[in-house]
C-alpha cells in the first residue's frame, strides 16, 4: 500500500512540475523580445502572414499580430464611396474578436477615401475612422490598436516628391487632416510595399512615410507593413513577383535602422514553404541582427 501511494505522489509532482514547465515555456514565448546588438533597441518583428501551414515562429521571437480586415466591419462587403460607419452588432462582434486575441491590432478598413476627393470628403472619411478606433479602444482597453496605411495616407507617387515640390505639400495636407486619427492611436502602420525595382525609390518613400508619421503622431511607434513580392501599383512589374533577394535585404536593413519594427504580410491562399528565399534571408537576418532577451 505505501509503495503504490508514494508511487501515485511521485506521479502527481512529475505532473506538476511538467505542467510548471510547460507554462513557463509559453510565458518564455510571449514575453521574448528582439534586441538590435549594435543599436542595442528593441525590434518587433510581426506575423501578419496569410499562409497555410506556417512555421512556429514564435520560435524567432516574430509574434503575432490581430489584422481585422474590413469584412469584419462590413460582412457584406465595403462599398466604394459610401460614407456609412459599420453596424452596431458588427462592432459587438468585432470587439469580441479583439478581445479574446488581446494582442496587438491593426485595423483594415480602406474604402473611405482620404486623398483625391474634396476636403468635406476627407474630413468625413478621417472622422469615420477616428469614431470607430475611439469605440473600440474605450471597450477594449489595454490592447494597442492601430490602422493600416491610414497614418500617414497611402501615396506611392507624391511621397517621392521633394518636400518643397505643391504635389509633396498636398500630401501633407492630407496628413493633417488624420491627425486626429494620429492623436487616438497606440501605433502606426505605414504600407511600405514594393512598387520599383529601384532600391532609391523605394527608400525616398519610406523615408517620406516615416517622416510624415513622426510629425503626425510624434512619440508613437512605427511598424511598417512589408510583402516580399511587388504590388500592383507599380504597374510595369505583375502583382506577385518576388522582390529580389538583395532587395528585400536591402528594405529589411533600413527598417532595422529607421523603425521600431516591420509586418510581415503576404501569402494569400498559398501554401508555406520554407525554402521561399524571402523566408531564409529574413531568418538569417533576425539571427544576425539581434539577440532574444525575456521581458519582464
Amino acid at each position: 500500500m505505501w509503495w503504490s501511494n508514494w508511487c501515485y505522489i511521485v506521479f502527481r509532482v512529475t505532473l506538476l512540475f511538467f505542467a510548471l514547465f510547460l507554462s513557463g515555456a509559453s510565458v518564455t514565448m510571449a514575453s521574448c523580445v528582439l534586441v538590435e546588438k549594435e543599436l542595442n533597441k528593441e525590434f518587433k518583428v510581426f506575423n501578419a502572414l496569410l499562409y497555410k501551414d506556417q512555421p512556429d515562429m514564435q520560435e524567432l521571437c516574430i509574434k503575432p499580430i490581430n489584422v481585422m480586415y474590413a469584412w469584419y466591419f462590413f460582412p457584406k462587403g465595403p462599398k466604394r464611396g459610401a460614407y456609412e460607419l459599420p453596424a452596431q452588432e458588427s462592432l459587438v462582434k468585432a470587439k469580441a474578436i479583439i478581445t479574446k486575441k488581446s494582442i496587438v491590432t491593426v485595423l483594415d478598413i480602406e474604402h473611405w477615401p482620404l486623398k483625391n476627393v474634396s476636403h468635406r470628403k476627407a474630413v468625413r472619411s478621417a472622422r469615420n475612422y477616428l469614431s470607430v478606433v475611439k469605440e473600440i479602444k474605450a471597450s477594449v482597453p489595454g490592447v494597442p490598436i492601430g490602422y493600416y496605411g491610414v497614418v500617414p495616407v497611402v501615396d506611392f507617387s507624391r511621397a517621392i516628391q521633394a518636400p518643397s515640390e505643391p504635389a509633396y505639400k498636398k500630401w501633407q495636407v492630407d496628413n493633417d487632416r488624420v491627425k486626429i486619427i494620429a492623436d487616438q492611436v497606440d501605433a502606426v502602420f505605414p504600407s511600405l510595399y514594393t512598387i520599383s525595382s529601384s532600391p532609391q525609390h523605394w527608400r525616398t518613400r519610406a523615408l517620406a512615410s516615416l517622416n510624415e508619421s513622426r510629425r503626425i503622431a510624434p512619440g508613437k511607434p512605427i511598424y511598417p507593413f512589408v510583402w516580399p513580392y511587388y504590388h500592383s501599383q507599380g504597374g510595369k512589374i505583375p502583382s506577385g513577383t518576388p522582390v529580389e533577394a538583395e532587395y528585400w535585404q536591402y528594405q529589411l536593413e533600413f527598417l532595422k535602422k529607421h523603425t521600431d519594427g516591420l509586418v510581415l504580410w503576404g501569402g494569400y491562399k498559398k501554401n508555406f514553404s520554407k525554402e521561399l528565399e524571402w523566408w531564409r534571408i529574413t531568418q538569417d537576418f533576425i539571427k544576425v541582427s539581434f539577440t532574444q532577451t525575456q521581458k519582464d
